[in-house]
Formats: structure tokens, sequence, C-alpha cells
């Protein structure tokens, strides 16, 4: 039987094989015919395979006999399953068949370059084994490219890592397909992410977009850690993460949250939604809508609060803003600051609005004085350096001048007393008792009627009694009245508890009325006895006068 092969072979390199393992496989694969062109019947056949190192004659350096199945005239053998393929293949080689005994089939086949990754193998070519080289030397062997073009890796052919060369450094790019850098810059690294219409984006030299999607890295060394659709768009800018953000000035950054914007030099947005740090060191920490938009200001978070000047601080709450210099607003709802260093510690719709003037807090109060201070409800301090509280009584309580020291307490003002039953109460037997230059009392008759004379003043008088006596809490020897004895006289000098029966204090200033109109008394019956002194006087002396003169008769 004539035969031919008319199929040039096909070689495959085997990949099973590691390192140092013999023997080494090729597939080889064929179609086998007669002479007229049609495939032999099917069949087992007995071939002769021999490896030359020429094209013709010479001696055969590798033989192998199999038996071999073919159906359709196609055949498939794998070649050094019977004889090891122990040769270097570091030359060209050709492949030699014969059949059923027959000649060998001419021309001979040369083996192509997949059959040299069987060099490979044996640490001896340029390609690199699944199951890892040996023998390689850093430097002088390596996967790559040597003609200033991209090296790609592919997963289900797709690609999934592209190694663009640059002047100095590399660019790399992983992730989705579409994701790109911009020509000639150096450096920049996408590390993965990308999507459809969402692609990944650097176009700064050394910048850096980590993952995520629809991200962009614009500036040089600027960095995008992840998220959705965020962008660094000028030198050292970063956003970590999040959707939407931007970090568009030198070494400006956005930790994360949506819709927020860092464009002041060095400022920070750490995260929330819709939040702009536009000053230069700026910062907003969290929150909704708030703005830090002088230089080194703060908002801490809350919604629509704004840190307008430099050095100014909002903590939080709602609607703030602190607008003068250093001036700073700590939380609460609709409060300002506007002047220097001013200061609103929160509450709602307060108003410090001059240099260093303070509202602690509480419902709409007002600090229009340089250093004044406004606390309570509705306290308007409107005057430099005055001092005003008010109660809970739903006014305004305004100061008038100047330096004012002004307290609207209509429970009464304690001082070292936590029971206030008089307008001021000062705590009993202190240390050192109060003093001052003056006290005066309001007297006018424009808020008084039913005005009488005090009738009895004298009786009364006798009827009081003044005592020396030791006070119970410390010993303290001292002098004065008993309560409970000049209720009983002179009611109107005395305040009771609460029970309306327990006496408690003399207001002794007032026992002066008493006084007064007692010497008052005492003085008319001293002027009557000496009216009747003179009297009796006048009369002994015309007695005497009367005896005189019968005497000298």
């Amino acid at each position: 039987m004539n035969r031919r092969i008319l199929l040039s072979a096909i070689f495959l390199l085997l990949l099973q094989f590691a390192w140092g393992q013999i023997p080494k496989t090729m597939s080889y694969q064929g179609i086998l015919t007669d002479t007229t062109g049609n495939p032999v019947a099917n069949g087992d056949y007995s071939m002769i395979f021999r490896i030359y190192d020429v094209a013709s004659g010479g001696a055969a350096l590798w033989i192998e006999t199999q038996t071999v199945n073919v159906i359709d005239g196609i055949f498939n053998a794998i070649l050094g399953k019977v004889s090891p393929l122990n040769l270097a293949f570091d030359k060209p080689y050709w492949l030699g068949l014969s059949v059923e005994g027959g000649a060998e089939l001419t021309p001979r086949t040369e083996l192509t370059a997949a059959a040299y990754s069987l060099n490979a193998a044996a640490g001896g070519g340029a390609s690199w084994n699944l199951t890892g080289n040996s023998g390689t030397i850093p430097g002088t062997n390596f996967l790559g490219t040597t003609d200033n073009q991209a090296l790609e890796l592919r997963a289900n052919n797709k690609r999934a890592l592209r190694i663009v060369p640059g002047v100095t450094s590399s660019n790399l790019i992983g992730g989705y397909s579409g994701n790109s850098i911009t020509a000639g810059i150096e450096g920049a690294t996408i590390a993965g992410g990308g999507d459809i219409a969402m692609e990944n984006f650097v176009a700064g030299s050394y910048g850096v977009v980590s993952g995520g999607r629809g991200n962009e890295a614009i500036g040089a060394l600027s960095t995008v850690g992840g998220g959705g659709q965020n962008q660094t768009r000028s030198l050292y800018s970063t956003v970590g993460g999040g959707s939407l953000n931007r970090a568009d000035t030198s070494h400006a950054t956005v930790s994360g949250g949506t819709h927020n914007i860092a464009n002041g030099v060095v400022s920070t947005v750490c995260g929330g939604d819709q939040d702009t740090a536009s000053g230069a060191y700026s910062a907003v920490s969290g929150g909704k809508d708030n703005k830090a938009s002088g230089s080194f200001s703060t908002v801490g978070g809350g919604n629509k609060n704004r840190a307008s000047s430099g050095f100014s601080v909002v903590g939080g709450g709602v609607l703030n803003e602190a607008g003068g210099e250093n001036a700073t607003v700590g939380g609460g709802q609709r409060n300002m600051s506007s002047g220097f260093a001013s200061t609103v510690g929160g509450g709602f719709e307060n108003v410090a609005s001059v240099g260093y003037a303070t509202v602690p807090g509480g419902f709409q109060n007002r600090a229009a004085g340089d250093y004044s201070f406004a606390a309570g409800l509705r306290a308007k301090a409107d005057h430099a350096g005055t001092f005003v509280w008010a109660d809970a009584n739903f006014s305004d309580f305004v100061s008038t001048a100047a330096n004012q020291f002004l307290i609207r307490a209509s429970g009464g003002v304690g001082i070292g007393a936590n029971t206030t039953p008089n307008i001021l109460t000062i705590v009993q037997n202190s240390a050192t008792d109060p003093i001052a230059d003056a006290w005066t009392t309001y007297s006018s008759r424009r808020w008084k009627t039913n005005i009488r004379s005090i009738e009895g003043a004298m009786e009364k008088i006798r009827r009081l009694r003044g005592v020396t006596y030791d006070w119970k809490a410390d010993g303290k020897h001292d002098i004065g009245l008993i309560a409970e004895e000049v209720g009983e006289v002179v009611p109107e000098v005395v305040a009771y508890e609460e029970n309306g029966i327990d006496a408690r204090s003399v207001d002794y200033a007032r026992l002066v009325a008493l006084l007064i109109e007692a010497v008052k008394e005492q003085q008319k019956e001293i002027e009557e006895l000496k009216g009747a002194v003179k009297a009796l006087s006048a009369g002994i002396q015309r007695q005497e006068s009367k005896s005189v003169s019968t005497a000298h008769k």
C-alpha cells in the first residue's frame, strides 16, 4: 500500500511536565491518505518516528515506534511516551515518519517553535514554564517586552492587565479593558475596577486609581482609593472612596461620603454629603451641606453650617454660621458669631456680633457690645463690657449703658444660697459679712399710696427687746433682735418661711422709720415736760418773791 502524509504535522507541547521531569512529550497530528488522496481505511498502523538535525540524510538522533489508531485518515501521536525526548532542542530539528515498515515519507517536517519550549522547560531557552523556572538570573531572565511595546495579560481573552512602558517608570492598567491612562505620563497605576461606560482613568504622572468605577486621577501624584465617579484634579490630591467626590486643589483630601468637594489648598472633607472645604487648610468632618470657606476654618458636622472667616469654627448643629475671624459656634440652630473672636456656645437664634462677645446658649440672646455677655432668654447685651442674664420670662431684657452687670431673676438671686425667698439672698453666717460703700432703697412717693404716719411708735419700741446671743451654726457671738418677737410688734419688717408661720429675718433698716416716730413722740413728751417744768419754775419764783416782800414789811 502506498501512503503519504499530505498535511504538515501540528506540534503542541503538553504542559503537564514540571522542571526536570523526564520523559518530556510532544503532540503530533497528521492525515494519512492513499495515492489518490483519499483517507486510508480506519484501523491501527505501525509508525516509526525519527528526529534529525538535518532536513535530509544524516543519522536519526531519536527514534520511536508506536501503533497509532487512524480514523478517517486522521491520527494523533504522543511523541516521547515510549522513548524519552532527551534532545537539547537548542538547534533546528526535523521529524521523519515511516508507516507499516515503508520508506520514510518526504520531505521531513521541520519542528516549529512550540517544540522548543521543551528546551525552555530544561532552563535552556527563553520561555517560562507554567510551574516555574529554575536557574534564572534576575535582570537577565524576565517576562516582558524589549521593543517599547506594552505587555498585556488576559483572562478569558479579555485584557486584565496592561503594562505600558514609560521613559523612567512604567504605567500599570488593571481591571476593565476600557480603563486607560493619558499618553506620555509616567508611573500611573489603575489597580482594577472599571466597567462599561464607567471606566477608570489616570491623566497625571504617578497618579493612582485603586479600584471602583468611573474614577479619575487627573492631578500628578493624586490618588483615588475606590468608590464611584470620584475625581482628584490637582497635585497630591486624594479621594479615599465614596461617590461623586472631588479633591480639586493641591494636597486636598476627601475621605469618603458623596458629592463632597475639597477645593482649598490642603483642605479636607472627611465624609458626609454635599460638604465643601474651600478655604486653605479648611476642614469639614462630615454632615450635610456644610461649608468651611475661611482659611483654617472648621465645620465639625451637622447640616448647612458655615465657617466663612479665617480660623472660624462651627462644631455642629443646623444653619449656624461663624462669620468673624476666630469666631466660634459650638452647635445649636440658627446661631451666628460674626464678631472677631466672638462665641456662641449653642442654643437657638443667638447672635454674637462684635469683637470678643459671648453667648453661651439659650434662646434669642444677643451680645452686641465688645466684650459683652448675654445668656438665658432674650438677654440683650448691647453695650461694651455688659453682662446680661435673663430668666425664663419671655421678653427682652436689654442693657442701657456700658459695663453693666444685669440680672433678671424673678425667683430671686442667691449668693452662696440655693433658696431665694427674697430678690437677693446671701448665705447666712458667711465667713465675711457683705460690705458696701452705700446701700440705698427705693422710697419715692411716686411708687406709694395710703401714706400715714406710724402711730404708737414709742409703745412699739418699748415692746421690742434687744438681746445678745450666739449663733448655733458656728458659735459666733452677736447682738440683735428676735424675729418672732419683732413680728408680734412690727410684722412689716419680718420675713417668714413659706408656711407663713416661722419667722426668718428682720429688716433692721426699716426699723429706722419706727425709731424716728418714737423719737418724735419722745421729743414731744420731753417738750411738754420742759414746758411744765418751766411753768412750775415760774410759779415757784413768783411765790418766793411774794414771801420776801411780806418779810420786809
